[in-house]
């Protein structure tokens, strides 16, 4: 039976003791046997650390290339659809832009000719004497005037 002293003096065992054998004293186990096996212990230690580390650095960098492959990847990829989105985007802006002036001529036109009905209105009230064909005449010079100065206005303006 194993007595109540003998296991505190196990549990309280300092490291570097040997048990006592047959009631003989505990022994100091020889040192040069333990830090060896020590130094042992730390080097495996150490060199399963350094296997952990090379490994995580090693998966690092394969992310880290493969990261930058597909980076690269996207951005050749983007490039291509953005250019395909710029074309699309200056095409659709030229033909807007060309819908507007349009629309703008146009209403520039339309507001010469009513200017120029009522001017012409204003002449009739005035100047009821003038023959019809002279007033048809008078028209057409102003209606020629008018589109000539609209399409010059066109062509000053940027495309």
């Amino acid at each position: 039976m194993i007595s109540v002293r003998s296991l505190i003096s196990q549990i309280y065992q300092p490291a570097g003791w040997r048990p006592a054998e047959n009631g003989a004293k505990p022994e100091l186990q020889s040192s040069s046997k333990s830090r060896k096996e020590q130094h042992k212990l730390s080097y495996r230690q150490k060199e399963a650390q350094m296997q952990k580390l090379l490994q995580k650095i090693s998966s690092k960098i394969k992310t880290k290339k493969l990261a930058q492959a597909n980076k690269e990847l996207e951005m050749t990829k983007g490039s291509r659809i953005a250019d395909e989105q710029r074309s699309n985007i200056s095409t659709s802006w030229l033909a807007t832009s060309w819908e507007w002036s349009k629309a703008r001529a146009s209403k520039q036109l339309k507001e010469q000719e009513r200017t120029a009905q009522a001017q012409m209105q204003t002449k009739r009230g005035a100047d009821a004497e003038v023959a019809p064909e002279d007033q048809l005449e008078d028209q057409n010079k102003e209606a020629g005037e008018e589109k000539e100065r609209a399409l010059q206005e066109l062509m000053k303006q940027p495309a």
